[in-house]
């Protein structure tokens, strides 16, 4: 049953005890100099079984000593379980950690990504550009604030992309550019983060109304993001930019190209006015049997194209002679049906389509007369000898703004009601190219043309102050439509013949004639003219010889006097005579229209205006009327 237990001989330390004390001695120690040992060098040692049997603690036992056969601990007894299941717990605690850890972790990313969600909505809602969230395939995933109030559409009736297309794009071709568009550029070949190039799209609201807007898209992954702006009023504004633009280049095209032709035609009426004149005066002279009267006839005819030619000039510059009347533009083309249909092609048909009421406009009636002609031309020539039908009609309509800027020499016109006579035909039409340079001088699409019949047009409405819309596309005809304010029929001018009753003592009424004019064969032929006639007849090179001429001959009763000269031009002199010679005639002459060159001149006594070339009848008959009046 084992030893209770006490001081057990121990060998162990007895020999290490005594091994001391023989090592001192041989190491010189004296033996009187040893310790004496007492204290048992034995080691207290006690049976833990015998403890256990008679009750006794092991607490109670000496310290340091030896318990022998002592129990297994559980730990030595279940380690092969115990250890194993340690390592898995931990293994399954550090798991559990890790768990947690990834919990909290992806808890607070889904808050972050919640408030990134939340604040990147914020940021869209608040953005000032339409903005919109779609899925590749065509599902519309976001639109924002501004979208939805520019586009019409609330946050409940977001139409899918394919619904957008059919109510944005209405019309199938617009619609299918689109498209195609789309599937080629984004749902095919998108890059991920690479903007796809700002596109125009005219496109549709919810409302109906139309915008034009600029569209940008970025395809984010499987999302993309569609930018828009609405460039409507940026693209009104650009074209009405160009259309100004275009008008002021029209505007200083037509300006210098004016003033380059009144110049010429002013100075060629000088040259005609001799010409004409002096064939005048042979004719006069030749009798009726001669062999040269043909040959002068002939030059007097030239000059008469001549000057009508020069007519057309002064015409496109605006700067024609007109004589303005109330007229009703009825009147005007029913009394030139006869003449309209002897100068379209026998294969026309003309159709006249007059107003029933009166159509009043103040003009002249031989300028409106050369307009409907020159457009009865065209359009006859626009038919190509083949058969079609020409059409002018006439009558009053209300023009708004929108409508007068569709038209030209709109610059000063103002909404209201206009006279309107309407020329179209069946012809083969014109291009946009052409209809952009049919009124420049010059330019013709006919072999034989001068290109001076629509610019001469367009000079004649420049002075009525009005405007002309055209129709016209390839093989569908053209239509030209001439507008002129409105006026009042109260009293519709009536044309009659005047008649000037000659004085017998037209010389001695009239005095002596001055002839102020800085070109020397129109004062030849004028002194020719009247020298027939027995008029006292004196001449001046200049402004300043005029006045000269006054001075020295007081029997000086009738000037004819030339608007522009060297020195001093016909204002300046005409100011001159009326101060000193405010008895004495003046009837101005010039190569410009009489609205323009008299323009100075009104309220001051001026006595006519001649306009240049003129025969020798024109020169009496104003004379007489001069004196007539007078």
């Amino acid at each position: 049953e084992g030893t209770f237990g006490g001081l057990v001989v121990n060998g162990e330390t007895q020999g290490a005890t005594a091994g001391t004390l023989a090592s001192n001695l041989l190491n010189g120690v004296p033996i009187s100099k040893l310790p004496i040992i007492k204290t048992s060098p034995n080691t207290p040692m006690f049976d833990h079984q015998a403890l256990m049997r008679f009750g006794l603690s092991i607490r109670n036992i000496p310290a340091g000593s030896r318990l022998i056969n002592p129990p297994d601990s559980l730990l030595d007894r279940y380690q092969n379980f115990i250890w194993p299941t340690i390592g898995l717990l931990g293994i399954e605690t550090l798991l559990i950690a890790l768990l947690l850890l990834n919990f909290i972790w992806r808890r607070r990313s889904e808050q972050r990504l919640k408030a990134s969600e939340a604040d990147f909505k914020k940021l869209i809602e608040a953005s000032p550009i339409p903005l919109r969230v779609s899925r590749l395939g065509g599902e519309i995933i976001y639109v924002n604030k501004q979208f939805r109030e520019m586009f019409g559409y609330t946050t409940k009736d977001i139409p899918t992309l394919q619904q957008w297309f059919e109510k944005a794009y209405p019309d199938p071709e617009y619609r299918a550019q689109i498209v195609d568009f789309w599937n080629d550029e984004v749902e095919k070949n998108a890059r991920i983060g690479t903007p796809i190039a700002i596109r125009e799209w005219r496109i549709r609201c919810k409302d109906g109304s139309e915008r034009e807007i600029a569209f940008g898209h970025t395809q984010l992954s499987e999302l993309g993001v569609t930018t828009m702006f609405d460039v409507t009023e940026r693209n009104r504004v650009l074209r009405e930019r160009q259309e100004l633009e275009q008008k002021i280049l029209q505007a200083q095209k037509m300006e210098s190209l004016g003033v380059l032709a009144g110049g010429v035609a002013h100075d060629f009426n000088n040259l005609l006015t001799g010409i004409l004149g002096g064939a005048n005066l042979t004719l006069r002279k030749l009798p009726a049997e001669s062999p040269l009267r043909a040959r002068v006839e002939t030059i007097a005819k030239s000059a008469e194209r001549a000057a009508d030619l020069t007519r057309q000039m002064l015409d496109y510059s605006g700067q024609g002679h007109f004589v303005v009347e109330t007229l009703d533009l009825n009147l005007i083309v029913d009394e030139m049906i006869q003449l309209l249909k002897s100068a379209i092609s026998k294969d026309a048909m003309l159709r006249i389509e007059l107003a029933q009421i009166s159509v009043p406009v103040e003009a002249d009636a031989t300028q409106i007369r050369q307009v409907v002609m020159n457009l009865i031309t065209n359009a006859s020539d626009a038919l190509q000898e083949k058969p079609g039908v020409i059409s002018i009609s006439t009558g009053v309509m209300h023009a708004d703004t929108t409508y007068l800027a569709g038209s030209y020499l709109n610059d000063d016109l103002e909404p209201g009601n206009y006279a309107f006579v309407e020329i179209s035909d069946t012809g083969n039409g014109m291009t946009e190219e052409t209809q952009t340079r049919i009124f420049d001088p010059f330019f013709t699409t006919k072999f034989t043309g001068r290109g001076l019949g629509l610019a001469a047009v367009l000079g004649i409405i420049r002075g009525h102050q009005g405007a002309i819309r055209i129709y016209s596309e390839p093989g569908a005809g053209t239509s030209f439509k001439i507008l002129f304010p409105c006026r009042s029929n109260a009293q519709i001018a009536k044309k009659q013949e005047q008649t000037f009753p000659i004085p017998t003592d037209l010389v001695e009424q009239c005095g002596a004639v001055l002839i102020v004019d800085d070109d020397a064969t129109v004062r030849s032929v004028g002194h020719m003219m009247l020298e027939e006639y027995g008029f006292t007849i004196f001449s001046a090179e200049d402004g300043e010889a005029g006045l000269e001429q006054l001075r020295q001959h007081p029997q000086i009763g009738l000037v004819l006097l030339d608007l522009t000269m060297p020195k001093l031009n016909g204002e300046q002199v005409f100011r001159e005579i009326r101060k000193t010679y405010s008895q004495t005639r003046v009837i101005l002459s010039s190569g410009y229209n009489e609205q323009d060159a008299t323009a100075h001149f009104i309220g001051k006594g001026l006595a006519g205006f001649l306009h240049k070339p003129y025969r020798t009848e024109d020169l009496l008959q104003k004379i007489v009327q001069v004196l007539t009046n007078a």
